[in-house]
């Protein structure tokens, strides 16, 4: 295989690297617009919530959060896969990859550990705060 061929394939690969990136950014993006949304109706709406709703909204919620979680690291092990496919074939075409890795987005730069935390971190708090919501409503009430 020819060169330009071979470093056609890497930049290819490395743009679907990022197009990985983009959609785990699009599904993060969703899910943090549900959980501010979760706490904008925790706040605004304590005064209504009973225990159906409650249940209601957290299973849900929680249900949407798993799909969320589930999906982030496919796209994870995807987006990983694609830049080490990369690697490999510029490593075994002795293919120097710093100005191609420049080419690629930042999103492959935020390790896994901290998606995973930063979701975590978001759902017990926006949880928190609906369950935190409901019983100071009823303690005034």
């Amino acid at each position: 295989m020819p060169e330009h061929e071979i470093t056609l394939l890497i930049v290819e690969l490395l743009a679907l690297s990022d197009q990985y990136g983009e959609s785990l950014w699009g599904n993060i993006d969703v899910w943090v617009g549900l959980s501010i949304g979760l706490v904008i109706l925790s706040h605004a709406a304590s005064n209504r919530l009973n225990w159906p709703n409650i249940a209601t909204l957290l299973a849900l919620y929680s249900a949407y959060s798993y799909i969320l979680l589930q999906k982030t690291l496919q796209l994870r092990i995807s987006l990983d896969m694609s830049r080490i496919d990369a690697i490999r074939i510029a490593e075994e075409n002795g293919i120097q990859l710093g100005s191609l890795e420049a080419v690629s987005g930042s999103a492959g730069s935020i390790s896994g550990g901290v998606i995973i935390f930063f979701l975590a971190g978001t759902y017990l708090s926006a949880s928190g705060f609906l369950m935190y919501s409901y019983l100071k409503s009823k303690s005034q009430g």
